[in-house]
């Protein structure tokens, strides 16, 4: 009977393997690493404003008083601006950390809202392609995330939001 066929091809169960006689095996967790700060790497931004070398540091340096600055951009420029980033092949990425806009206040002034803030970014790597809305608004790390490994990374900066202040570009 139909019934009978069923419990036929049913598995039997056996009792659990005894855990000492399974293989252990590690698993040590590892703290996210600034990869940025940490090894060899290249980071090389588009363009850099006045063409003063000492703005690529700026880049991931941890400073929320400093800012990388690309070329003054013309009015209504829609062209991406970008940051490739060259890792180690052992590497493994997990989330880009990224502010979007330039945090100082100096002097009364409050240059997060005068410059202009990334609104849309796409990481690219190999064939993989990630993308985020960012929040213009937020003055801390953001978070992005993406998952893979060493080898070159492109960081498109694609849609931003003027500032206050029309002559910053």
């Amino acid at each position: 009977s139909p019934n009978e066929v069923a419990a036929e091809a049913e598995p039997e169960l056996t009792e659990p393997a005894d855990e000492a006689a399974l293989p252990s095996v590690a698993v040590v967790p590892v703290d996210p690493v600034d990869l940025l700060n940490a090894g060899p790497n290249r980071v090389s931004p588009s363009s850099i404003y006045r063409n003063d070398a000492s703005q690529v540091a700026r880049l991931s340096d941890g400073d929320f008083e400093t800012a990388w600055n690309s070329q003054t951009m013309e009015p209504g420029a829609t062209a991406p601006l970008f940051i490739t980033i060259a890792l180690p092949e052992d590497a493994q990425v997990q989330s880009f950390l990224m502010t979007v806009g330039y945090t100082k206040r100096s002097g009364g002034r409050d240059l997060f809202v005068q410059n202009m803030r990334i609104r849309h970014v796409r990481i690219t790597h190999g064939a993989d392609s990630f993308e985020a809305d960012l929040d213009v608004d937020e003055r801390g790390l953001q978070t992005i995330p993406v998952q893979g490994g060493g080898g070159e990374w492109r960081v498109e900066l694609d849609a931003w939001v003027a500032g206050d202040r029309e002559d910053y570009r």
